[in-house]
């Protein structure tokens, strides 16, 4: 009976991890006219493992389950471009920064197990993806 308990109570804090993970998320909320606000409602839009950072680039970020090294991708080149990174843990904690110089980057990722996200961002336009380190 605790097993099942326990199950259930992992398995309702893994579904919205999920939901996180593979869409966009965002709160919308309405107001009155006095301003107050009566509503909220969270909008999901589906994200796909690449998404478009400018109009020419898209990027891919794997493995979604990292031990040592993550890579990232660009469909295209990206030399004369200025791309950097960002990885975060849940909490928001900026933990590595750093610049895109090559179509394909490989990280080493030197941080404790857990969830992090990873932003990838030009001048103009921003992408996130997550991923796993074990």
């Amino acid at each position: 009976m605790v097993f099942n308990k326990l199950f259930i109570f992992v398995a309702m804090l893994c579904i919205p991890l999920a939901v996180c993970a593979q869409s966009n998320v965002t709160l919308e909320f309405q107001y009155d006219a006095a301003g107050n606000r009566i509503s909220r409602q969270l909008a999901t839009t589906p994200r796909s493992s690449s998404e478009p950072v400018d109009n020419d680039t898209k990027f891919s970020v794997y493995p979604t389950i990292v031990y040592d090294f993550l890579n990232i991708a660009a469909q295209n080149d990206i030399s004369n471009k200025n791309f950097h990174y960002s990885i975060s843990n849940i909490n928001g904690n900026v933990l590595l920064t750093g610049d895109l110089l090559s179509q394909i980057t490989q990280l080493s990722i030197c941080l404790p197990s857990g969830y992090y996200i990873i932003n990838i961002f030009s001048a103009n336009e921003q992408s996130s993806f997550t991923f796993i380190k074990r």
